[in-house]
């Protein structure tokens, strides 16, 4: 369920004359006349948010419907705690990672194209304890106990010809077994 509360940037008290000053900053933020046709999916919800909060009966229902899921939310926290103990388990599965890269290059390599190459920071999961941080009843030598190592991923990326000023590219690093990693390239071309 969407936090309405959250998108607008309010508290869940605000005012109807808060809702719509903070619907008129979001809109302002968020239209695709304004932020670009990528903040399409972020207008629709802020004027959704709107239409619900700024209509006393619906935000009624809304605030219902939120409380109910919160406290689903917190009991079903409780049950896992019982179960796994007060001690969640991290993995690098859980979260997509990302990472924004910014290449420059001259208007000779944007027309011809070519390859970079550079380094990545990464966080996985610890094969030697498969995650728990325990190694029996002492903390995992390889990862210090959480379940998690670091390390650097060399990467090479092509860059296609007949770049353009400003392109923009996003990259699912999956093919190289990045599973949960985005990168974004920006190429900018300046002379």
């Amino acid at each position: 369920m969407k936090n309405y509360y959250d998108i607008l940037g309010i508290p869940q008290e605000e005012s109807s004359s808060g809702i719509r000053a903070a619907y008129r900053e979001a809109v302002r933020r968020t239209h695709p006349d304004y932020a670009g046709p990528e903040s399409a999916g972020a207008f629709a919800d802020v004027v959704e948010a709107h239409a619900v909060l700024s209509d006393p009966e619906r935000r009624r229902e809304y605030n219902e419907r939120l409380r109910r899921e919160q406290r689903g939310k917190a009991r079903r926290e409780s049950v896992r705690e019982k179960v796994t103990g007060p001690y969640p388990r991290r993995t690098a599965e859980e979260a997509v990672a990302g990472l924004a890269v910014e290449i420059i290059l001259s208007p000779e390599e944007a027309a011809r194209g070519g390859a970079v190459s550079f380094e990545i920071p990464l966080r996985a999961r610890c094969d030697f304890c498969a995650g728990t941080g325990q190694d029996w009843f002492f903390a995992c030598p390889e990862c210090g106990g959480e379940g998690i190592v670091s390390h650097v991923q060399p990467l090479r990326v092509r860059i296609p010809d007949a770049l353009r000023f400003g392109d923009r590219e996003e990259i699912a690093l999956q093919p190289v077994r990045i599973g949960n990693f985005v990168l974004t390239l920006r190429m900018s071309v300046r002379g």
